[in-house]
């Protein structure tokens, strides 16, 4: 019940991009995660509760991966106000970055994404280390 409101998301973008489930192993650790067969070509990944959902396989490498899972474990913190918290906040910068920020260079794309709020917390519950966001 915890985590309802993002399950119920979650489970509807997987029916609605028809993602096909795959596991996937990073280090020592299986994730499942879910690769849209739709819709694919303008977003990269989300975490709706127990679902990541990757609009493209090569969008699931194992950064992004764990990044995912971080915001998973924000989620379960967080329960029916990580939507509100996280996903929302989440979801407005990263349009914000491809408005403002689309003649930056890569780089400094990924430092100003997920040097802040709530990229930086993800990655860090997830393990990830970028170099470029420290």
């Amino acid at each position: 019940m915890w985590q309802f409101l993002q399950n119920i998301v979650g489970f509807i973008l997987v029916k609605i991009t028809d993602a096909q489930r795959s596991l996937k192993v990073v280090e020592d650790k299986t994730f499942d995660v879910y690769i849209a067969r739709r819709f694919n070509s303008t977003w990269s990944g989300v975490s709706l509760g127990n679902y990541i959902v990757f609009a493209h396989n090569r969008y699931a490498d194992d950064d992004s991966i764990r990044h995912e899972y971080g915001h998973q474990v924000q989620s379960r913190r967080l329960g029916p106000l990580y939507l509100f918290i996280v996903g929302i906040p989440s979801f407005v910068r990263n349009i914000y970055d491809r408005i403002a920020h689309k003649n930056w260079t890569y780089e400094q794309r990924v430092k100003w994404y997920y040097g802040g709020w709530p990229e930086k917390q993800a990655d860090r519950n997830g393990g990830v280390h970028r170099l470029s966001s420290d």
